[in-house]
């Protein structure tokens, strides 16, 4: 098992560019009609529910997906559920 990347709050350098590489995945196959950004958006709630507190890495792995969500919510005018 590889080291946890996260170190407290604030991911490392791997992490980040990991981070912008799922963003950028994610934004080519939205934008090739290739996935719905709706039902992303839904998925990525109903994991974070299912993300127990003991499990640290999946949680920080998740806050990189929400980043997506940030992303693409401004370019495809997909709004916040209130």
């Amino acid at each position: 098992m590889s080291e946890n990347p996260y170190k407290g709050d604030r991911p490392t350098v791997q992490t980040e560019l990991l981070e912008l590489a799922w963003i950028a995945l994610v934004d080519e196959l939205v934008a090739n009609g290739q996935l719905d950004p709706v039902a992303l958006s839904e998925r990525l709630k109903k994991m974070s529910n299912d993300v127990s507190k003991d499990s640290p890495f999946l949680a920080g792995g998740l806050l990189c997906f929400a980043h997506l969500e940030q992303v693409l919510k401004p370019k495809y005018g997909l709004e916040p559920d209130e």
